[in-house]
């Protein structure tokens, strides 16, 4: 299991978590658990839902609870790294370009 898979799988037990808590449950470092975070939220699986209250001289700590919405589909396809866009349209062509050029050298001036 991923670390992602380890942390959606206990915000879907318990309803919550902050990374601190995932880093001592997993035993992960802190950019591991950043990432996974990070990559949960993007996908859209969960989502911030405001801060632990601070305590002494600890600062707060990010909860993140399940996303209500359904996740984007077009972004699970390739989870790693960041999403790619893809283009639904066709650009100009060599053809329409060469035709453009052909008109703007062929015309003349009075």
């Amino acid at each position: 299991m991923t670390a992602a898979d380890k942390i959606f799988a206990h915000i879907t037990a318990n309803g919550s978590a902050t990374r601190p808590a995932m880093e001592k449950k997993f035993d992960l470092c802190e950019k591991t658990v950043d990432a996974a975070f990070r990559k949960l939220e993007r996908l859209g699986y969960i989502k911030r839902d405001g801060l632990t209250p601070k305590i002494r001289h600890r600062k707060s700590a990010v909860i993140f609870v399940l996303a209500s919405a359904e996740p984007d589909l077009k972004l699970i396809a390739d989870t790693r790294g960041r999403p790619s866009v893809k283009a639904t349209k066709a650009g100009p062509t060599f053809d329409a370009l060469g035709a453009a050029m052909n008109a703007l050298f062929q015309r003349r001036v009075a």
